[in-house]
């Protein structure tokens, strides 16, 4: 919360399991033995380096106060998030957009992916299906990684879908460790999930 406001979604329970490597996918992003976090050099060299008019390698970042600084933020926001659901321009055009997101990813919370496509649904009215499916993956860190099944093809379903009008449904996802397949399942297309093999709408 900044000034009564929510900015950050609290984070779900997940990410902070070990994978089959036996490291946390908290590691790294979230929390590090020395030094910051991933996430935290990435706050920092922003505040250093991108929203003051004259870049400061040395400021401190606990100098930096959210509540009266946070719209220096809101220049670069508009360059670099992708948080516009107006894609009427990019529907129009024929384009089709497949989107997943790990349910455990401890880099970007996967609540996010889920906001954007409601708002993306509430701004371009029925038919979003029609150009844009998202795909939650169960136990999946930061793109890959993770307990669950994070290999998948979305080139080949983009493609498909583009070029012959092959909207995806459900896709079969694998959990590898080395060269070994160790687990199978569906991703299913949000809101459905996997119920016995099958796709079914969300209780």
């Amino acid at each position: 919360m900044l000034n009564g406001k929510r900015v950050a979604f609290g984070w779900p329970v997940g990410a902070e399991i070990a994978g089959p490597n036996g490291v946390s996918g908290w590691d790294g992003w979230i929390m590090r033995a020395n030094g910051l976090s991933q996430s935290a050099q990435y706050a920092e060299s922003a505040i250093r380096y991108m929203i003051f008019p004259k870049p400061d390698p040395d400021y401190d970042m606990r100098k930096f106060n959210l509540e009266t600084q946070s719209n220096l933020f809101d220049p670069v926001a508009t360059l670099m998030n992708a948080t516009d659901p107006d894609l009427s321009a990019f529907r129009a055009r024929g384009g089709k957009l497949l989107m997943y997101f790990g349910w455990a990813d401890p880099a970007l919370n996967p609540l996010m992916g889920i906001e954007y496509y409601e708002q993306v649904k509430q701004q371009m009215g029925a038919g979003v299906e029609n150009f844009f499916k998202l795909y939650m993956m169960p136990g999946v860190f930061h793109c890959s990684g993770g307990v669950g099944p994070a290999c998948f093809d979305p080139l080949s379903r983009v493609i498909a879908w583009v070029e012959q009008g092959k909207a995806p449904a459900a896709i079969e996802a694998e959990q590898r460790e080395g060269q070994s397949i160790v687990r199978r399942r569906n991703l299913c297309p949000y809101p459905q999930v996997e119920r016995g093999g099958r796709c079914v709408a969300a209780p």
